[in-house]
């Protein structure tokens, strides 16, 4: 489960205590815009926050929220593991 703060929220144009995964347990791809770099789609496994809780790395870069042609947002981010208190990546 994941959160985000308003202006996460207002960023990706979704109301507050929306579902803010592009992986959720439903499968169900919940944006209403796409993810990409490059003008290339980001395979869904390999958007940060997948790869940091896959890999135990933080990771970080650019990206684009494409709503249409003429409205991409760029973005910069970043994404740490969560760790459990044995130091193993929970997240």
């Amino acid at each position: 489960h994941m959160t985000a703060n308003r202006t996460a929220y207002k960023l990706m144009r979704l109301p507050p205590d929306s579902v803010i995964t592009a992986t959720p347990a439903d499968a169900q791809y919940p944006f209403q815009f796409k993810i990409q770099k490059n003008g290339q789609d980001i395979p869904l496994t390999e958007l940060p926050m997948q790869q940091a809780a896959r890999t135990g790395k933080e990771i970080e870069g650019e990206f684009e929220f494409v709503f249409s042609q003429d409205d991409v947002r760029s973005i910069y981010g970043k994404a740490v593991p969560l760790r459990d208190d044995s130091g193993a990546v929970r997240g």
